[in-house]
């Protein structure tokens, strides 16, 4: 509808510039409708890109080892498992079977829980935000929704929910097929956008604040108390490391109510070397399930932090909670 309003505009200006040169000599109407033609189809094509961006295609690679660099850690790691004595290895499988849950399990728990806030870090891929869309999302009730975007680009983005738009990406990849998810399983939720905007980057002054100051500003300045909040946002942006949101925000909680905060990194099992490893070490020893969730991080046996102490320093640590999907078709469908 959009398209055919501005297609019948632009085809009645153009009439009337016609109408105009029709008393004008052939060649200075070719001078002046050639520029005129020229600067009306690049206005309809920049139009057209910007209200009906296209998806770009994005093939999901599914083989089993994707970083070979890395591949080294999953050797070592089975090697080393296969040294224990019977009784450690089955004291490592039931370590990983308490803390090593799948998705609906994870979620019946959080329907179960009384948490306020989970920060949920992504990657800003298609791919994530299609399993957020299709797995989380359609699943879970909550109260509030937190973006990493202005006032002023949330406003747009909730014009493209309200049209015809099947894509609109928010950070290199689709937000409204995962919005539509939200809003459909939680009909009230409210969503803010918490980015740091212009007037409050222009303001500081000397104050100094840092962009993750800013953002936890406006978290608190929108937060639903009593409720369930989530801030789907920059992986590190939810790592509880000094200078991050999460880590900010949580050093303003109330004692109390820690335990009702919790920060998840949600990760593809490719997306990373180190996750690849870990995934492929827990694939050989039986655990050859697809996505899953890692529930407590810090509860993992410390054979599992050695022998993945780099899967542990860069992706396990910062988070209490890690999700890894296990991505097996066209995220294009």
């Amino acid at each position: 509808m959009k398209t055919n309003k501005m297609m019948l505009f632009l085809a009645k200006v153009y009439a009337a510039i016609l109408d105009a040169c029709d008393d004008l000599p052939l060649v200075f109407r070719g001078l002046i409708l050639g520029p005129v033609t020229l600067i009306v189809a690049i206005s309809i094509y920049q139009w057209h890109d910007r209200e009906y961006p296209s998806r770009p295609p994005v093939d999901v690679n599914v083989q089993r080892i994707q970083h070979p660099n890395y591949h080294h850690i999953a050797s070592r790691a089975l090697s080393k498992f296969a040294a224990l004595t019977s009784s450690e290895q089955t004291r490592l499988i039931q370590n990983l079977e308490e803390n090593i849950w799948s998705v609906e399990q994870w979620l019946v728990y959080l329907d179960e829980s009384n948490y306020q806030l989970l920060c949920l870090g992504e990657s800003h891929l298609e791919s994530t935000r299609k399993f957020l869309s299709e797995v989380i999302f359609t699943k879970h009730n909550f109260a509030a929704l937190f973006l990493e975007v202005t006032e002023q680009q949330l406003r747009e983005i909730n014009r493209r929910l309200s049209s015809d738009s099947v894509y609109y990406p928010l950070l290199d990849a689709d937000i409204l097929q995962l919005l539509r998810s939200v809003k459909n399983n939680n009909p009230n939720v409210r969503i803010y956008g918490i980015e740091a905007n212009h007037r409050q980057i222009s303001s500081q002054g000397k104050s100094q604040k840092s962009r993750d100051d800013l953002i936890t500003v406006n978290f608190w300045n929108n937060y639903v108390s009593n409720a369930r909040n989530i801030v789907l946002i920059g992986a590190m942006h939810c790592s509880d490391s000094a200078f991050w949101f999460y880590s900010k925000m949580k050093n303003t909680v109330n004692k109390k109510n820690l335990q009702r905060i919790n920060n998840v990194r949600i990760i593809s099992e490719h997306e990373e070397g180190p996750v690849e490893a870990l995934v492929y070490f827990l694939d050989d020893i039986g655990f050859n399930r697809d996505d899953f969730v890692i529930i407590n991080t810090k509860k993992l046996a410390p054979e599992i932090r050695e022998w993945f102490s780099l899967t542990s320093k860069l992706t396990l640590d910062p988070y209490q909670t890690v999700i890894i999907y296990r991505p097996s078709e066209s995220i294009n469908d």
